[in-house]
């Protein structure tokens, strides 16, 4: 009798010890979940794959309080993130505008009989700076949409989204013009101290790309079809900024024109730096650096004055 009632006393105490267990873990889990940490959020909207377990351990160290230093983190994440999962990684970077200058150069030689000197630097240097600002544009139409779970988990001023991302561009376009410049000492491109201007220009290059990044977005939000729309400005861009032939032939046709599109001038002083070894057009360079501002500007002014309707449509 008395062991009966022993092993119901200890079938109870194990019931209750069960019980406590479950409150426990149940208790466990919900503190758990309260206190998930970022990149844990991270790691499940990345649907738990290998790449968003790596960036999910790189934003755990997210600053909270470092503006600079989280923008730079954001930046590093969304260059790793573009080439991670491709074999060739950061090649890839490489490869594209290279056979595009392949196939171009075969084409304005063979069959237009292009003129210029060292036409495959001219093409190499203006693709090289096109293709930063498609890839800085195309790219950012998504971003506080792909973003969201930044937005909603850690306080992150949402302009600097758009900073870190044109960063991110910039990281890869630095790897291409390494590898212009390598070309361009074989090639014996005329190097001298005219090559400061190419800071500012770059410089242009990169506000004009994050002020245009910033508005189409803002659009985007709005209006899904802009993303066909800017495809289609993006190609008629491409053939009207000098990218395959010189910027002088476009302003003698279309004077005007090389206000309305920075990119003549941005490319004119580009070549002029690190082709041509001449001074810039300081008036084109000055007022390319105002056009920039000014967009950066009125895209701030446009974003902010949206910003509750864009965040309701998150």
């Amino acid at each position: 009798m008395v062991l009966i009632i022993n092993q119901k006393v200890n079938s109870i105490n194990d019931k209750g010890t069960n019980f406590a267990c479950i409150r426990n873990n149940r208790h466990m889990k919900q503190i758990t979940h309260d206190s998930a940490t970022f990149a844990t959020i991270l790691v499940h909207v990345e649907k738990c794959n290998m790449l968003g377990s790596i960036v999910g351990r790189a934003v755990k160290y997210l600053p909270e309080n470092n503006r600079l230093e989280r923008i730079w983190k954001l930046a590093q994440i969304d260059f790793l993130r573009r080439y991670y999962n491709d074999r060739l990684g950061l090649l890839w970077a490489l490869i594209n505008p290279l056979f595009q200058i392949a196939v171009y150069y075969l084409v304005f030689t063979n069959i237009f009989n292009s003129r210029e000197e060292n036409f495959i630097l001219f093409l190499f240097l203006g693709i090289l700076i096109w293709g930063v600002f498609s890839e800085a544009t195309k790219g950012s139409l998504a971003i506080l949409r792909s973003k969201r779970y930044l937005i909603e988990n850690i306080q992150v001023n949402k302009l600097d989204l758009f900073i870190s991302h044109t960063i991110s561009v910039f990281m890869g376009f630095a790897f291409n013009i390494t590898i212009y410049l390598i070309f361009a000492v074989f090639l014996e491109a005329n190097f001298n101290l005219n090559i400061w201007a190419i800071v500012p220009v770059l410089i242009t290059l990169f506000i004009v790309c994050m002020g245009t990044a910033i508005l189409l977005n803002t659009a985007y939000i709005f209006i899904d079809d802009i993303k066909h729309l800017w495809d289609i400005i993006v190609f008629i861009g491409f053939w009207s900024s000098g990218i395959l032939y010189s910027v002088d032939k476009i302003v003698e046709v279309f004077p005007a024109f090389v206000y309305l599109n920075p990119f003549l001038g941005i490319l004119k002083n580009a070549r002029n730096a690190l082709l041509y070894g001449i001074p810039p057009d300081y008036f084109l360079l000055l007022y390319n650096l105002t056009y920039g501002l000014v967009l950066v500007l009125v895209a701030n002014f446009v974003f902010r004055k949206c910003e509750h309707l864009i965040t309701e449509k998150l």
